[in-house]
């Protein structure tokens, strides 16, 4: 199958997995939103330039490598001393493991913690996923709009922000403009005389 996904426990507080074909060199990236799995295909790869800066990283002598990827500038530490053209998240391309990887602005970091083979790692298929690219993703996401089925709970507060709780634990803020706010609430349905 040559399928292979990062294994150990999920942090709860992600919503995604990533899994890696490295006979195909696919990367999907796996996540639910509201009640749609979707399994998105991920086309654009990390463009590095590697410098001669060297770097010890754990036990590991590391090179340094940047890129611009997803909208962020990202410095990566990567070993040759293990040959594996991989990473965290979405990130391979390098010649060697990435052991280290952080944003610029530092608000985002993986490093290194253990490194061990794991026997007879099973990953778990996702039932009706919908399959899709990352451009038709953004598209969904920037169209959405809630359906009653969707939604646990909804709170509008004075400034025009809409709060739905979806039944997934999910909530969306939606914000509405002053303008059209001002509208509804200066075009009452009873007009006094």
């Amino acid at each position: 199958m040559g399928e292979i996904m990062k294994a150990g426990r999920m942090d709860k507080n992600l919503h995604y997995n990533i899994t890696k074909d490295y006979k195909k060199n696919d990367i999907v990236y796996h996540t639910k939103f509201t009640t749609i799995n979707f399994r998105i295909l991920e086309n654009e790869r990390p463009n590095w330039k590697i410098f001669d800066e060297l770097l010890k990283v754990g036990n590991y002598e590391c090179q340094k490598a940047e890129t611009f990827y997803k909208g962020r500038k990202w410095t990566a530490y990567f070993t040759k001393a293990i040959p594996i053209n991989d990473g965290p998240y979405k990130f391979s391309g390098l010649p060697g493991l990435i052991v280290k990887i952080f944003s610029e602005d530092n608000s985002h970091q993986f490093s290194l913690i253990q490194l061990k083979r794991i026997q007879n790692s099973k990953i778990q298929n996702i039932k009706n996923e919908r399959t899709i690219t990352n451009t038709q993703y953004q598209e969904y996401l920037k169209n959405y709009r809630p359906t009653i089925s969707d939604i646990a709970a909804v709170s509008v507060d004075s400034n025009g922000t809409s709060s739905y709780m979806m039944k997934d634990g999910n909530v969306i803020n939606i914000n509405i403009s002053r303008e059209t706010l001002e509208k509804y609430r200066n075009n009452p349905l009873c007009i006094m005389k």
